[in-house]
């Protein structure tokens, strides 16, 4: 039910008598019927929610292709196979396939989590916020900066125009072209999801 009679007028194209005018209230300095006032907030949430929606749907597809290619890459590589390629440390060489794993995991599980999410019967803007804060957390600075230390972001790419995943040694061509396949798209979405990571950090801070 519309919570005013005036929304169910106004959005229904009819004209409502002067006397259902004369409660106003003042937005961004300009006068404004409360019937318009709540179109417009009702239109910013509908808004609000496809945004995020958006979001979740294009991050789902981002994981889905990520988890394909860490699986595929996990499945045919071994440690033996890792050290024919170019003679790094075996316990360097055990860290990466380590990390590599638990990313893979945490991109599954992100995606499991957009799955939920897209297939409610109603849409949950606030889980959904949660979730993409949760992905950046997990998936995208496991990329980036994983906490095992396998490998690190090299700040000055951005200017170089290289790749921004460097190694602390010496490593196999397949491990370098994975990491270069999977670095644009973890690029892209670090851009689209940073807002979530610096807004859930705040809304912490606030609530304490």
């Amino acid at each position: 039910m519309l919570p005013f009679p005036q929304l169910h007028w106004i959005l229904g194209g009819g004209k409502l008598p002067k006397t259902q005018f004369q409660d106003r209230i003042v937005s961004h300095g300009k006068a404004a019927t409360i019937g318009k006032v709540m179109v417009k907030i009702i239109g910013g949430v509908n808004l609000g929610n496809t945004i995020v929606k958006t979001q979740i749907e294009e991050v789902r597809e981002f994981l889905a292709d990520t988890v394909v290619k860490l699986e595929n890459y996990l499945n045919e590589t071994t440690l033996e196979v890792l050290k024919q390629g170019q003679q790094a440390d075996e316990e360097y060489y055990k860290t990466i396939l380590s990390s590599l794993r638990k990313l893979a995991v945490y991109c599954e599980e992100g995606f499991d989590a957009c799955k939920v999410i897209l297939q409610a019967e109603v849409f949950s803007k606030p889980a959904a916020e949660k979730t993409l804060y949760r992905i950046y957390y997990q998936c995208i600075e496991e990329f980036f900066s994983p906490k095992s230390d396998a490998w690190y972001e090299d700040s000055r790419a951005a200017y170089t125009g290289k790749n921004a995943i460097k190694f602390r040694q010496p490593v196999s061509i397949g491990v370098n072209e994975l990491m270069v396949s999977l670095e644009s798209g973890f690029q892209r979405i670090r851009e689209e999801l940073e807002y979530y990571e610096t807004d859930y950090r705040t809304k912490m801070l606030q609530s304490r």
